[in-house]
């Protein structure tokens, strides 16, 4: 039962961290973004993370998440409904009625979206907290250390019994 449990923190520990890993860096134009915002549900839920690769051509019908000019918003994740005369596109998310206002250019864009998983991302936006961090990183963590360190002080703890027998007695 313990080593069950072991190896769940372990594993869930780990995925965290790669989770967390992949939402913080690019690795070879692949990224990974947290979608705030239910403009693109069900096609993609609020929460999840989306997983973008950069493409040379962007086309109708492609999910993008591009930055507005606003440096403080966060990403926006929609879907482009067509390509303007100006080579800029125009999109919209699959939940909303109207296309959206401003019109996104290709420099703008992180990348075209892969995949995402449901969810996956109030986990890490909880992971980012510090009661978070504590709660999914610190706690298990510890248990590890902790675990690891009874381990080694039991092998002591033998390995001197067994040195104690194996010692010759003095006489008298």
């Amino acid at each position: 039962m313990m080593k069950t449990i072991h190896t769940l923190i372990i594993s869930a520990l780990a995925t965290v961290g790669v989770l967390f890993v992949l939402s913080s860096l690019s690795v070879g134009g692949f990224t990974a973004k947290l979608v705030l915002s239910g403009s693109m549900e069900p096609t993609i839920p609020t929460g999840s993370v989306a997983f973008l690769l950069p493409q040379k051509n962007y086309e109708a019908g492609d999910v993008i998440t591009f930055k507005t000019d606003t440096a403080a918003q966060h990403p926006t994740t929609h879907r482009i409904m067509f390509q303007n005369d100006d080579s800029t596109f125009t999109t919209r998310g699959d939940a909303n009625d109207a296309n959206d206002f401003v019109m996104v250019s290709p420099e703008h864009i992180f990348g075209k979206v892969l995949f995402a998983i449901p969810y996956l991302g109030y986990i890490l936006d909880f992971a980012k907290k510090p009661l978070g961090f504590v709660l999914l990183v610190g706690i298990p963590v510890t248990y590890i250390i902790l675990d690891e360190l009874s381990k080694i002080i039991a092998i002591i703890r033998r390995h001197r019994a067994e040195k104690k027998v194996h010692e010759p007695k003095e006489t008298v």
